[in-house]
Parts: structure tokens; sequence; C-alpha cells
């Protein structure tokens, strides 16, 4: 996705109407990068709220930080794991938060994350609660893992909402984005592909310069199903655009004309025409 000083304008913004909170065991290793942090992230973002978590944390005032979330915190997603369950931190310090707080309302997801616990009394008070994914006993390594991980986000927003509901913010659709083409809802297609028009009118203002690239993609073939090679895309864009940015040739600025257009995938798909 572009970086946000080269984005478009940015969807409407209005102060945010809550906080979601996710805590986890650090040796679990989550990043910015780890897909269940991109589609919590995007699940809150859709709903409006802010989301937090420490990978960022200021260490020498780390704890007044975390306490200081977790008091403001409308939902939490604990990343459930054997780590989780061995933190003494966790148990001493952030759980004991949660269970005082849930009694008034806090909202709190647990997150099957990777294989943790063969007795179900570890869970403690976490038995007590619907535990996502339901439908397998962790998601690190499991197959179909975005799929769940879009389960976990879904989820978060049904709790938030009281109902499902598509996603819409421009972070939401980046994260389902990863998700394979065929798998999405006729209202998740019409919203990426608004997305793709803003992204493509961003980087190509030109509306006839636009119709010039898709006609020379189709030409190579493109269309909703199949997507041009990177090479292919590089190609187009040395042809129409690089060469007058006076830049190296690079795929990205083709792939949102492309799919504005309908001549490439919203999503992933392993069909690639060979390049010309």
């Amino acid at each position: 996705m572009p970086s946000p000083r080269s984005a478009p304008a940015p969807d409407a913004a209005s102060s945010p109407k809550g906080l979601v909170v996710l805590i986890h065991a650090h040796e679990d290793r989550l990043t910015p990068k780890s897909k269940l942090i991109t589609f919590v992230r995007a699940a809150a973002k859709n709903e409006g709220y802010d989301f937090w978590w420490d990978y960022d944390i200021n260490h020498p005032s780390f704890n007044q930080e975390i306490l200081s979330r977790l008091e403001k915190a409308d939902l939490v997603v604990c990343v459930l794991s054997q780590g989780f369950f061995n933190s003494d931190y966790i148990a001493n310090v952030e759980t004991k938060v949660l269970k005082k707080r849930i009694s008034k309302g806090l909202l709190v997801v647990p997150v099957k994350y990777s294989p943790y616990v063969s007795d179900p009394k570890q869970y403690g008070w976490l038995g007590e609660l619907h535990q996502v994914p339901a439908r397998v006993d962790s998601i690190y390594g499991a197959e179909l893992q975005l799929f769940l991980y879009k389960e976990v986000a879904e989820y978060v927003q049904k709790l938030i909402r009281g109902k499902s509901a598509p996603f819409a913010a421009r972070e939401s659709l980046y994260a389902i984005r990863q998700l394979p083409n065929e798998s999405f809802s006729a209202v998740e297609q019409d919203r990426l592909l608004a997305d793709a028009k803003k992204w493509a009118e961003h980087y190509v203002p030109d509306a006839k310069l636009r119709q010039q690239i898709c006609e020379a993609a189709r030409a190579l073939g493109a269309s909703r199903e199949a997507r041009l090679s990177k090479p292919q895309l590089a190609k187009l864009d040395a042809k129409f655009l690089a060469h007058k940015e006076k830049r190296a040739p690079d795929p990205k600025k083709v792939r949102w004309v492309l799919r504005a257009a309908g001549l490439h995938p919203q999503g992933r798909t392993p069909k690639v025409l060979a390049a010309a």
C-alpha cells in the first residue's frame, strides 16, 4: 500500500469512537507486519476506533502506559499462546485490570493464536468467553490462515457494532486485499473497486491517459480474473508514466489504474499471464 505521504485524501475523519487494545506475549514475536495485527487494527479502524498495542511503547514508563490504555479500552484482544499463560506480567498486572473491568462492560476477545494449553482449566476466566476462531485449535501455521485472521477481525467488528459489517475503511480494505479475489462478497468487491478508483485518479489524474493504459493492457490479455505479471505492468508504466516522471518503471501505479477499470483482480490470484 502506498505510504501516507503519497496517499490520496483520507476518508472523512472524526473523533475516535473508542479504543481497541491488543495484549500478547512478546515471545510470540508479533510485529507491525504480522497479519493478525493488520486485521485486528483494520477491524478497529473500520468501526472508527483507535488501535493500540505495546510494540512501540516508551519503555521507561511502559507500566503506566499499559495500565492507562487498559483502563481506557472499550475492547481488548488477548492473543492466547503458551507464552501468554506463562507471563507473570500478563497474569499479575494486565489480567487483573481486565477481570476488574469486564464486569463493568469491557469487551474481551480471546484469540487462539498458537497451541497453548491442553487442560481447559488453565484458561481460567478466559475459558468462560467465546474464543475465536472457534473452528480451529490455533491460527499459527493453520491452513487458510488469512481467512482465520479475517474471521477474528469480523468478530471484533461484530462485538463493537452489534452485528457484522462490510469492510470499508481504507486500512481494512488494504487488509482484505491480501485475500483471494474469489473470496470477496459483492459488497466487498464494490468497496474495493471504489477504493481502487480513488488511487487510480490520484496516481494518474489524466482520464485519457488512464484509458490508453487500459487499452494497452487489454491487448496483453488483462481481465478481472487474470492479472498481468509485474514485468508486464512495469513495461506499461515505462511506456506511459515513468519516462514522463523521470523515474524507474514501477508496476504500482498501473496496477491501480487497471484495478479501477476492472482489468486486474482486487485481491490475490494465482493466475498470472506469461510476460510478453
